[in-house]
């Protein structure tokens, strides 16, 4: 990965690797830890959904299914990662595509990478968020006393095991549900990121080459240097 892509994708596909969703990644053991990533959320989302219709009491099953709209969003994009590994690989590869912040100058380079910095910026500030709201889930019911677990449908034996069972699921958030969320949306606002510096690049060459067009007569290379820019263009848009 060359050095313009790493502050942005670095981190997310780090927290992908976690749960063997890092389309760059994959060894013998990747087909397993995605399918045990899937149904762990999965049958969290599906077990809190049945306390609806079997086990409806009010107020208190509301208060147990509260997290249960968030695992079917975990779940989604967990199942959507999967299906689309290959085409994110190839996405993440083409990155490397795009024009290199160099190429116009240390001044422009300053310009467009305040953009990665920015975005590196909000994702760090989005993680540390997350990690923050991981912690409290996990250390609230030994801090409060109150011994509600994380997922409080997904209760085996009935508060008889509650730390065991809190500390299974402040594992299972941790390192499966809470980075495929992380890596899903970072992922998706890294490639914003990088389209948006790519078009700013096509407009940067579009105004040189107007400006060379009027002092050059060389027709083979100005349309050579338009194909280029049109090229990329396409690609930014892509």
């Amino acid at each position: 990965m060359s050095r313009d892509l790493q502050p942005l994708l670095k981190n997310t596909l780090l927290a992908l690797g976690l749960c063997g969703l890092n389309p760059l990644k994959t060894n013998l053991f990747t087909p397993i830890q995605k399918a045990v990533t899937l149904l762990s959320i999965a049958a969290i989302f599906v077990i809190g959904f049945l306390e609806i219709p079997l086990n409806w009491k009010g107020i208190e099953t509301l208060s147990n299914i509260e997290l249960t709209p968030t695992m079917f969003m975990v779940t989604s994009k967990c199942l959507f990662l999967i299906l689309n590994q290959s085409k994110i690989e190839s996405t993440v590869i083409s990155l490397e595509e795009f024009w290199s912040l160099d190429k116009f100058g240390d001044e422009f380079k300053a310009k467009v990478s305040r953009y990665h910095e920015v975005g590196y910026t909000v994702l760090k500030t989005y993680f540390m968020f997350c990690v923050l709201c991981t912690l409290a889930l996990c250390v609230a019911p030994f801090v409060t006393g109150n011994n509600k677990l994380i997922f409080p449908g997904y209760d085996f034996c009935k508060n008889s095991c509650f730390e065991e069972q809190q500390v299974w699921q402040s594992l299972a958030l941790t390192f499966q549900m809470i980075p495929v969320a992380i890596g899903f949306d970072c992922l998706f606002a890294s490639f914003i990121a990088y389209g948006f510096v790519g078009i700013e690049m096509v407009k940067k060459a579009f105004q040189d080459l107007l400006l060379v067009s009027t002092n050059n007569d060389d027709h083979d290379l100005l349309r050579a240097n338009l194909k280029a820019l049109v090229d990329q263009h396409n690609f930014a848009l892509k």
